[in-house]
């Protein structure tokens, strides 16, 4: 053993008898982001704190209509079949619906989170971002067509439209096995959407790539400075974005965490922070 390699087992050993940890017992970074997942799953409140502040507006789908008028070969929204980790598909799942028991009592049914959402259905699928087409693709043989068409009256409905509206649809009940395999499917989508506006991120291990997808998931992709923004809330988006294109992957969790700037202050943020740290977790699990 070289000197500096009997340093560094030392080093660990000295700062696992510190912790009072055994070595023999220490949480490798795999369990360590698989307890605290299974904590957030376990408590639901924390989902809707992670919904209300979903920033759909920033998605990117596809080609503009204009490029697409001049280029008919162009697809209408980005996909990708590139890997995305178990543990990155369950972080999400956590943080949209809880896992499937939740699911099953509370969110078969359509409902609003709030502020800016629209009408919301299965695993985060919200409506006031959805064109009818796209309705129609996402949900095809996974519901029956009349459910379909009645969902296409919420499409566009945001806001206090869309919480005057979600009492219309109380009877409309989509079973487990349909929302997850429609969230199955428009993750797909979501992935095409990172690949797309993250240049190189396709060179990403499954968990890299899924926390990137998670974000993406729920604060799109857009890196657009907005005038008149004083926060520039979409900074760190393009930081990231920036760091995807010089190939400095090891620096991305950091932006993880300081977007968390954004809601610090929030009463009803707990859960977007917790979402925050796990998805900077995961990264950082899936560089090493």
């Amino acid at each position: 053993m070289t000197n500096l390699s009997r340093r560094a087992c030392l080093m660990r050993a000295g700062v696992l008898l510190i912790s009072g940890i055994p070595e023999s017992r220490a949480a490798s970074p795999v369990d360590d982001f698989e307890a605290k997942l299974n904590g957030i799953a376990s408590d639901p409140s924390l989902v809707f704190d992670s919904l209300r502040f979903r920033e759909l507006a920033w998605r990117q789908e596809g080609p503009t209509d204009s490029q697409r008028r001049g280029n008919s070969q162009l697809p209408r929204r980005w996909y990708s079949e590139k890997p995305i980790s178990p543990s990155a598909v369950s972080l999400i799942v956590a943080f949209e619906v809880s896992n499937k028991a939740a699911y099953i009592k509370k969110y078969s049914r359509p409902l609003w989170p709030g502020s800016a959402s629209g009408i919301t259905i299965g695993v985060g699928y919200d409506l006031g971002y959805q064109t009818v087409e796209n309705v129609n693709d996402d949900w095809l043989d996974l519901i029956h067509a009349p459910v379909i068409r009645r969902l296409h009256s919420g499409c566009g409905l945001r806001g206090q439209s869309a919480r005057q509206a979600v009492e219309s649809f109380g009877d409309v009940d989509i079973q487990w096995g349909a929302a997850y395999s429609n969230f199955e499917r428009v993750l797909r989508l979501y992935a095409g959407e990172t690949i797309r506006y993250f240049p190189n991120c396709e060179e990403l291990s499954p968990d890299c790539f899924g926390a990137l997808v998670s974000l993406v998931y729920n604060r799109g992709s857009s890196t657009k400075r907005v005038p008149g923004d004083s926060l520039d809330r979409r900074r760190e988006m393009r930081e990231i974005k920036a760091l995807c294109i010089q190939r400095r992957f090891g620096e991305i969790p950091a932006q993880f965490r300081s977007m968390k700037r954004l809601w610090e202050n929030m009463r009803d943020a707990r859960g977007l922070l917790a979402r925050r740290d796990l998805e900077a977790d995961l990264f950082e699990r899936g560089l090493s």
